[in-house]
C-alpha cells in the first residue's frame, strides 16, 4: 500500500499545472462573439436591441378623412381615428401614441419596438390609410390592389358567358 502513495505522489510532482486561463482563451480564439455568451446573456441582448422606441409614419388618404363627421366639431377627424386605432392597439396589447403632423400625414410612436410589425399590420388593414413608411421603407396596404383587381376579375366570366351563349348560338344555327 505503502508503494502506490509513493507513486502517486511522484506523479503529483511530475505533472505539469495546467494554465486554465490560457487554456479557455484558446477554446475561445475561434468563436463568434455570439457564441461565447451565455443563454441568459443572449436574451438580454436581444431584447435591448428591440425595446428601443420606434416610430411611424402613416399617410391618410384624403377621400376616407374627408368622408369622416368629427362626433365632436372641435377635434378632427384625424384625431378622432387615431385615438380609435390607439383603443384598438391598447385592447391588443400595443401602447402606441399618435401624433398629427399635418393634415393627413400622423406619426406614431411605439415604446416596445419589437412589435413595430404588428402596428404596421394593423395600420396596413386600415381602409383609411394610404402609406406606412418605417425604417425608412414604404408599405401600401393590400386592399388597395385587391380593390382594384376584383373589377378586372368580374369581367372575365361575363365574357366566357357571352362566348359560350355566342357557341350555343351557331351549335343551334347548325
Amino acid at each position: 500500500m505503502r508503494v502506490g502513495w509513493q507513486l502517486w505522489l511522484a506523479a503529483a510532482a511530475l505533472a505539469k499545472t495546467i494554465d486554465y486561463d490560457a487554456l479557455e482563451r484558446q477554446w475561445e480564439s475561434g468563436d463568434k462573439e455570439d457564441e461565447l455568451l451565455s443563454d441568459d446573456e443572449l436574451d438580454y441582448k436581444r431584447t435591448g436591441t428591440l425595446e428601443k422606441s420606434e416610430i411611424v409614419f402613416v399617410t391618410l388618404k384624403e377621400s376616407a378623412i374627408d368622408a369622416m363627421v368629427p362626433v365632436d366639431p372641435v377635434v378632427s377627424a384625424v384625431s378622432e381615428l387615431c385615438a380609435t386605432w390607439k383603443h384598438m392597439l391598447m385592447h391588443g396589447g400595443l401602447s402606441v401614441n399618435f401624433y398629427e403632423l399635418e393634415a393627413y400625414k400622423v406619426l406614431a410612436g411605439l415604446q416596445h419596438g419589437s412589435r413595430v410589425t404588428d402596428l404596421r399590420d394593423f395600420l396596413l388593414e386600415q381602409h383609411q390609410v394610404q402609406e406606412v413608411t418605417w425604417d425608412q421603407r414604404t408599405y401600401h396596404p393590400k386592399h388597395a390592389s385587391k380593390l382594384q383587381a376584383k373589377p378586372q376579375k368580374a369581367l372575365k366570366p361575363s365574357n366566357s358567358k357571352l362566348k359560350s351563349k355566342k357557341k350555343r348560338s351557331k351549335k343551334d344555327e347548325l
